[in-house]
């Protein structure tokens, strides 16, 4: 009843104080209705309300078994961490979950990836920046990848081998890119690779 009236004060009255006070108390007063849940998520997240939306969330994903709306709420979890709340740890581990669901989102992959790269979680960004260049058809998506892991692998593993195999790889889906191209030429500089720094340039 209350989230009947709740719906009432907001799309036939525009009391949207009194909707989001009467879902809250429908909430309290039968914790396991997953529509009133899905409202005051809706109202929170109209709010901007991050920790507010942050629990309906979680609340929703204890009451659903169904893998599309588990996949979108945990995404929609990692962003809010990720660029709401500043909380890179809990976004990673949210980003996680939707590849439980959906190992092949590229959504997920590509934040998790960009995640993992920026606190130098080497052998994870790798293995999630190895996964993005398996499975995304985009050419410069895929470029932009193998220069990712040519960092990862140049940086993070100090393994130059492996940096100068993903910028060549970089080179084969775009020739003239010039990023890939210094990279290049700086990894064969600093292995001592005259012969391929001929072939190169």
């Amino acid at each position: 009843l209350l989230a009947q009236l709740a719906d009432v004060r907001r799309s036939r009255l525009g009391d949207l104080a009194g909707a989001r006070q009467a879902i809250t108390d429908a909430v309290a007063i039968d914790p396991a209705h997953a529509p009133s849940w899905t409202m005051l998520a809706e109202f929170r997240r109209a709010a901007r309300d991050w920790p507010g939306l942050v629990a309906a969330d979680h609340r929703l994903i204890e009451l659903t078994s169904d893998p599309v709306l588990l996949k979108a709420l945990h995404f929609e979890l990692g962003v809010i961490f990720e660029e709401q709340l500043f909380d890179p740890t809990s976004a990673v581990a949210e980003f996680r979950q939707v590849l439980a669901v959906d190992p092949f989102d590229l959504g997920a992959l590509t934040r998790l990836s960009r995640l993992l790269l920026e606190h130098e979680d080497w052998a994870a960004a790798a293995r999630v920046t190895e996964q993005l260049a398996q499975r995304d058809e985009d050419r410069s998506r895929l470029k932009e990848y193998h220069l990712r892991l040519a960092h990862i692998f140049a940086v993070g593993f100090g393994d130059t081998s492996r940096a100068v195999g993903a910028c060549r790889r970089a080179l084969a889906l775009d020739p003239g890119d010039l990023p890939a191209t210094v990279a290049l030429t700086e990894l064969l500089l600093e292995a001592g690779d005259d012969a391929g720094l001929q072939a190169h340039l």
